[in-house]
């Protein structure tokens, strides 16, 4: 796994996370679980609420991203000023 969990390639990040997850201890994995799926959950209703709507997918895409974005300033700035990243502190 590389220093950085986020990187410019999405197999390479879902590679990292796959990794940090098995380091977890097994009730940390199913907090993780819980997590993906409310997410997923709020997706699904999206593309079911609006189906074929491109703004709504559009829209959808952009949060995603912005939080993977938010995510990885917030991880790349506690790294530089010395601390621990976000995801190494959910472990």
């Amino acid at each position: 796994m590389s220093d950085t969990l986020l990187t410019d390639s999405i197999d390479a990040t879902i590679e990292n996370i796959a990794q940090a997850l098995q380091h977890m201890r097994p009730d940390m994995r199913e907090k993780a679980k819980e997590a993906a799926t409310m997410i997923e959950t709020v997706v699904m209703k999206l593309r079911k609420d609006h189906p074929r709507n491109p703004a709504v997918a559009l829209g959808t895409v952009f949060a995603l991203y912005k939080l993977a974005e938010r995510f990885r300033d917030s991880e790349a700035n506690a790294v530089q000023k010395g601390g621990e990243s976000p995801i190494h502190l959910l472990s």
